[in-house]
């Protein structure tokens, strides 16, 4: 009788750490596919910033030259 109940609880605790490992394997699956997700963002988010720094200083390249265009025209106006 006590050999069958010992049978039992192992049985149990077999099972229950079967079913544990079962949920952590899905939650390790399920973070993995997050991260991997956010990653992903991050990489599109980079490459968009990157892009307008680049827009931003052609800008400031050409409103500078403009700028001093405008002001050597102005400045051999008044000579």
């Amino acid at each position: 009788m006590l050999l069958l109940h010992i049978r039992k609880t192992v049985d149990v605790w077999r099972t229950v750490l079967e079913e544990t490992e079962k949920v952590n394997k899905m939650r390790l699956d399920a973070a993995e596919s997050c991260l991997e997700k956010i990653s992903n963002e991050c990489k599109e988010m980079k490459i968009n910033r990157a892009n307008c720094v680049k827009m931003v200083r052609s800008w400031d390249m050409f409103v500078n030259l403009f700028t001093r265009w405008v002001c050597s025209s102005r400045s051999e106006t008044y000579k």
